[in-house]
């Protein structure tokens, strides 16, 4: 009788230690599948075909490159505005964002996200702000815009909005936004107008429809952005202190964990043999370890728009 209560008690804790063992490894399984994700890589975006293949390259090298951390493929998603991309960033569905100060600053001020790395984007490490004219024009200053019209790129730019806007408001000037290149400004104020790409930008100036433009030094330097025959035509009136080129971002739904192996692995990219697939990612060259100046640098960035934002 003894026994066959031993046997019995056996049996229980046998059967008890096999469900014990089920619910381990079923929990490991589980785990194992909650933490294999896709990588989505981002950005705001007026050229979505281009942006998407120069994009693409990189998320997926990069998904092979963190597999060991849970990433199982990567995908890019284009943006037409911040806003939008903001939304994305809060709810998750945005891991990892490429793009300039300003939207960088947006991102991390209404978005918590944060900064990884610099980014050499077309080969620059940092880029300047050129305020031009047409040669021909009898503005030898930016004071005496006063009255004229100024043409920026478009309202999320760094370079050509932010930084110009900023450098003439340093300088007495006051900035009243309009519609279409045929309104007038105040005589006292500066008109200004979004050209939307630096083409447009460079043709208004040319063709005398506004007194003055915006580009970075970069495509003031490339020929098929500021073709050399109207390049000749020009004055530059101003030219802004460097500024990072470019920024890689992480949103607060990309584990900490991945984040920071990113980080790695992107850093690592300046010394490895993969400068094929770096060179694919908008012409990069290199990336930068993240300094407190980045930070507050941003933090002044996004300051100054809320002025902006609260007096128009």
């Amino acid at each position: 009788m003894e026994v066959n209560k031993n046997m019995q008690r056996k049996s229980i804790l046998r059967d008890r230690s096999t469900r014990a063992m089920l619910v381990l490894v079923g929990g490991l399984l589980f785990s194992a599948v909650t933490i294999a994700q896709t990588l989505v890589l981002a950005q705001v975006t007026e050229r979505p075909k281009k942006d998407f293949r120069e994009l693409r390259p990189m998320v997926t090298y990069m998904a092979e490159q963190l597999s060991s951390v849970g990433i199982t493929k990567g995908e890019v998603r284009l943006f037409s505005d911040v806003e939008e991309l903001i939304k994305a960033v809060k709810e998750g569905k945005v891991h990892w964002i490429t793009e300039t100060s300003y939207t960088a600053a947006r991102l991390i001020h209404e978005a918590n996200a944060k900064l990884i790395v610099t980014k050499w984007k077309k080969g620059q490490k940092n880029y300047s702000s050129i305020i031009y004219t047409s040669a021909k024009s009898d503005i030898k200053d930016v004071s005496q815009l006063a009255g004229k019209t100024i043409a920026f790129e478009n309202p999320e730019s760094f370079s050509s909005y932010f930084i110009p806007r900023l450098y003439l408001e340093s300088q007495g000037l006051s900035l009243e936004y309009q519609s279409n290149v045929r309104m007038s400004p105040k005589p006292l104020s500066v008109g200004y107008v979004f050209s939307n790409n630096e083409k447009n930008n460079v043709l208004w100036v040319d063709k005398h429809l506004v007194a003055a433009g915006v580009v970075n030094d970069g495509d003031w330097s490339n020929e098929q952005r500021v073709p050399l025959s109207i390049k000749q035509d020009l004055r530059v009136l101003y030219q802004s202190k460097p500024y990072p080129r470019a920024f890689e971002i992480v949103g607060p739904g990309l584990d900490s964990k991945i984040a920071e192996a990113l980080r790695k692995k992107l850093l690592a990219m300046n010394d490895g043999a993969d400068k094929d697939i770096l060179f694919r990612y908008e012409k990069s060259t290199g990336f930068s370890p993240i300094t407190p100046a980045n930070y507050q640098q941003l933090s002044d960035v996004y300051q100054r728009s809320l002025q902006w934002k609260n007096h128009e």
